[in-house]
């Protein structure tokens, strides 16, 4: 009868503690997917904003207003909501970001434009901004589903 006891307790508290552990991954997994999606969204809008400082095709001539432009934008999006959802090395390089344009804006005659030297360090600046969004969003990963027949067939 105790073997009996011992038994029924011990899958009891098994029961509850694998309950107790899918519900915990199972609220973690509809965090990061709701982080996910707003992350997204928030992130194809500085994708929309650092447009302005394309590589390809040859760049536009910016001026001093079109980079304070592009800095206030950024500033907007930040504080309405899009600075919430940076990873803490995305939000690192978001204040490179707008460092390098205040440097330029520091730097450059509101009359003249931007020089080609000051262009290529914001454009670089936003490229790694870039770089880092597909990192919080793992969407430049490939996922390898490996099956019995992907390993066997030689390919």
């Amino acid at each position: 009868m105790e073997k009996i006891l011992e038994s029924v307790v011990t899958f009891l508290i098994g029961s509850v503690a694998g309950v107790m552990l899918k519900n915990w991954f199972d609220y973690k997994l509809m965090v990061y997917e709701e982080l996910w999606k707003k992350r997204f969204d928030a992130y194809r809008q500085v994708f929309q904003i650092s447009s302005a400082l394309p590589l390809y095709p040859e760049p536009a001539r910016l001026n001093h207003e079109d980079m304070k432009t592009v800095s206030e934008e950024l500033r907007d999006w930040y504080f309405e909501g899009g600075g919430l959802l940076l990873s803490s090395v995305t939000r690192d390089i978001y204040f490179e970001v707008q460092e390098s344009i205040q440097i330029v804006l520091k730097n450059s005659a509101p009359e003249k434009f931007v020089s080609d030297t000051d262009y290529t360090a914001v454009r670089k600046n936003f490229s790694r901004l870039r770089t880092e969004f597909s990192n919080d969003l793992m969407s430049r990963r490939r996922v390898k589903m490996l099956s019995p027949l992907s390993r066997s067939s030689g390919n």
